[in-house]
């Protein structure tokens, strides 16, 4: 059976997951924009990169703990947009999404 060891499959998972942080942080940078980001879902992701640089640095730093790093630096980058984007609109609240959310009793004042 086909087998990886785990520095090779753990080089893989950080590209894998590397490659799309250009990506979203393209899209926030284009759209101006916080919408759909959570910065709980960031800061998470963000930890676990940080665990995986200090087992790195606690075992033996090789070259995956500078993917960490890379990594680790675009949510960073997504964090500042997140906080740079995230003003509310200038839009009325759509009522429809109040509707669905409570009786149309509650919405009358």
């Amino acid at each position: 059976m086909f087998s990886l060891n785990y520095e090779i499959s753990e080089t893989l998972m950080l590209i894998c997951f590397g490659s799309s942080w250009p990506f979203s942080i393209y899209r926030s940078l284009r759209s101006k924009s916080a919408a759909g980001k959570s910065i709980v879902f960031l800061s998470l992701i963000l930890a676990g990169y940080a665990f995986g640089i200090a087992y790195k640095l606690m075992k033996q730093p090789d070259a995956v703990t500078w993917l960490y790093v890379i990594n680790s630096a675009m949510i960073l980058t997504e964090i500042i947009l997140y906080f740079r984007y995230r003003k509310p609109s200038n839009r009325a609240p759509d009522t429809h999404v109040l509707e669905n959310f409570c009786p149309s009793t509650c919405l009358r004042s």
